[in-house]
């Protein structure tokens, strides 16, 4: 892949984020984070543009090419994934205009973290900026001022100290849970709600089971996706299952 394609890609998607956020800092009580993200997002633009500028004149062999799209290549995945959150939560503002308050908002503002490896918006943002960082230092750009490195240090302390978007308790149930729960024949069993973000789990049996006056009859029902991790009862501590053989 071009590592300058990939850099023009990572500009556009931060005006179009610079555009839903336009919607989306009319919200009352909106976190601190949010504009802080903004500002270093217009820093990181500057920076990509820069840049694209320099390695337009530059002649890479396919080693070098393949090292600088591999950093721009993860900005790229970050910028997007900060995307789908804006772009869901200007929905939700322009579903409401005028009445939006981030006590509403935050319902989907996690929802629409779900997946999302950073959890916050802000920590999102740091591991942007480190990638950046990776990038501009590369020694085939050689345009990474003192200047310039000194703002990107500044910008990820600064998030580190900014109103954070999510408190940390709100994590739980944040995630994909994974739970196996298997009954013989004539065998009964009780099954609390797994509760989570994505809660999956796999139930394998034989015969008949009497679910609250549901009966299944046979077979093996699985569903599983997220991420590759399993967990027990105690672990969870939300998802219980006895069964009486």
């Amino acid at each position: 892949m071009d590592p300058l394609s990939i850099i023009a890609s990572v500009i556009s998607i931060i005006g179009a984020i610079t555009s839903s956020y336009s919607t989306i800092k009319k919200v009352s009580n909106l976190p601190g984070a949010f504009d802080k993200v903004q500002d270093d997002l217009a820093m990181v633009s500057k920076l990509l543009d820069n840049a694209k500028t320099r390695l337009a004149g530059v002649q890479m062999d396919a080693d070098e090419r393949n090292s600088l799209a591999a950093i721009a290549g993860r900005c790229e995945r970050k910028i997007y994934e900060m995307q789908d959150i804006f772009e869901t939560l200007e929905k939700k503002c322009l579903e409401n205009p005028g009445g939006q308050t981030w006590t509403k908002l935050r319902v989907w503002y996690r929802e629409a973290m779900k997946g999302v490896k950073s959890r916050r918006i802000e920590s999102l943002m740091t591991d942007l900026l480190k990638d950046v960082k990776l990038l501009v230092m590369n020694q085939m750009t050689c345009l990474a001022t003192t200047k310039d490195l000194d703002d990107i240090k500044v910008a990820i302390d600064e998030l580190s100290s900014v109103e954070p978007s999510l408190e940390d308790h709100e994590f739980e149930g944040i995630g994909t849970i994974h739970a196996t729960q298997s009954i013989s024949d004539h065998a009964s069993g009780n099954q609390w709600n797994m509760q989570g973000v994505h809660s999956t789990g796999n139930v394998s049996f034989g015969g008949t089971i009497n679910q609250g006056g549901v009966h299944n009859s046979g077979g093996t029902h699985t569903h599983l996706n997220g991420e590759n991790k399993q967990a027990t009862r105690h672990e969870l501590g939300i998802y219980q299952s006895s069964a009486n053989v």
